[in-house]
């Protein structure tokens, strides 16, 4: 599984995870969790998608994900 980041238009960085090939698949988590909540699922869909989990603004495991001086993982 990668972990990256995505500059956006507002000058915020958003964070997700991803892990295989083909459709992507993204999956959106709820209030008070985060991307690391589908760990599991993304497992077992990554043989057939690119599953991706996105941290919904605010709900980043840590705050460098939420300003503009993140930098991007790999």
């Amino acid at each position: 599984m990668t972990s990256r980041t995505l500059q956006l238009s507002n000058k915020r960085i958003a964070h997700y995870l991803e892990q295989g090939s083909g459709e992507p698949l993204v999956l959106v988590h709820g209030v008070g969790m985060q991307a690391l909540t589908w760990y599991p699922q993304i497992e077992g869909l990554s043989s057939e998608f690119r599953a991706i989990s996105v941290d919904m603004p605010g709900h980043a495991p840590w705050p460098a994900c939420c300003t503009a001086t993140a930098r991007k993982a790999s």
